[in-house]
């Protein structure tokens, strides 16, 4: 495969990436929107309308924190797509912020959820179920992101090749 193809590929490749990860964005911001909305508008009991500002707030703040990192991967697709390799140092960079807001997306996720079962020890109960829902990615989240900062090692091994192949020639 020749770099010519091989550019046209990762450009392919990136484009689809950006349109689709450009769709999750709106697609988020879509749910929060109609998240808030509910909340200002909807008809809440008194009883449950702590626990839905608390659900609302939980909510955006994390998918603020979604959002940042889908629109941190578009900068990176785009990168890829604009320049003659993936392996650059920009890239890098990118790729260990995305790491590590992974990570700390489910550091945050784990100690909000702590804290608001230890604040909400008068918690709303319907029968025996409890109202509070809360999603956990059981560490997932904390493991893709240590993976995606394992490949930015690898970049940047990339990179360092990338030089050492450019002073050669």
């Amino acid at each position: 495969m020749t770099q010519n193809e091989l550019k046209s590929r990762f450009e392919r490749y990136a484009l689809v990436g950006t349109l689709v990860f450009a769709l999750l964005v709106l697609y988020w911001l879509v749910q929060m929107a109609i998240s808030v909305y509910y909340v200002i508008t909807g008809d809440v009991p008194p009883a449950e309308a702590k626990q839905s500002l608390f659900n609302l707030i939980y909510s955006l703040a994390f998918s603020a924190l979604v959002v940042a990192i889908m629109v941190m991967v578009i900068q990176l697709l785009q990168s890829i797509r604009k320049e003659s390799t993936p392996f650059t140092m920009a890239n890098v960079r990118r790729l260990r912020v995305i790491g590590w807001m992974l990570v700390a997306f489910e550091v945050l996720q784990h100690v909000t959820m702590r804290l608001f079962w230890a604040v909400a020890s008068g918690r709303v109960e319907e029968g025996e179920k409890v109202v509070y829902y809360f999603n956990s990615t059981a560490g997932m989240v904390m493991i893709v992101g240590f993976a995606v900062l394992a490949i930015s090692v690898v970049f940047q091994y990339g990179v360092e090749l990338q030089q050492l192949s450019d002073e050669t020639l």
